[in-house]
C-alpha cells in the first residue's frame, strides 16, 4: 500500500489494521474542485465502496473517509473478478 499523505491517528489505525484492502491514498486538490483537499482512495481489487464496481474513495474529511471506509464490502464486480483492469 502506498500512503502518500500524513494520516489523522483514527484514520491510520484503519488503514493499519486492514492493509490488504487498500493500494494507495493521497491527500490534496483537485479531487472534488479545484480548490479543496480531499483523501482520495484506491481500493485494491475484490473491495468496493458505496456499490458493486466503486472502487476510489474520495471524500473532504477524515471523519467521512473513516465511515466510508468502515462501511466498504467485498466486491464481485467483473473486473474483480476477472482481474481485468488492475
Amino acid at each position: 500500500m502506498k500512503v502518500n499523505c500524513k494520516l489523522p491517528k483514527t484514520l491510520a489505525a484503519w488503514v493499519n489494521k486492514h492493509p490488504d484492502r487498500i493500494i494507495a491514498i493521497d491527500y490534496g486538490s483537485g479531487y472534488t474542485t479545484e480548490s479543496e483537499m480531499a483523501y482520495d482512495i484506491l481500493l485494491n481489487r475484490g473491495w468496493c465502496s458505496g456499490g458493486v464496481g466503486l472502487h476510489t474513495i474520495i471524500e473532504q474529511t477524515a471523519s467521512e473517509t473513516l465511515r466510508v471506509l468502515r462501511d466498504m464490502e467485498k466486491c464481485e464486480c467483473r473486473d474483480c473478478i476477472t482481474g481485468d483492469g488492475w
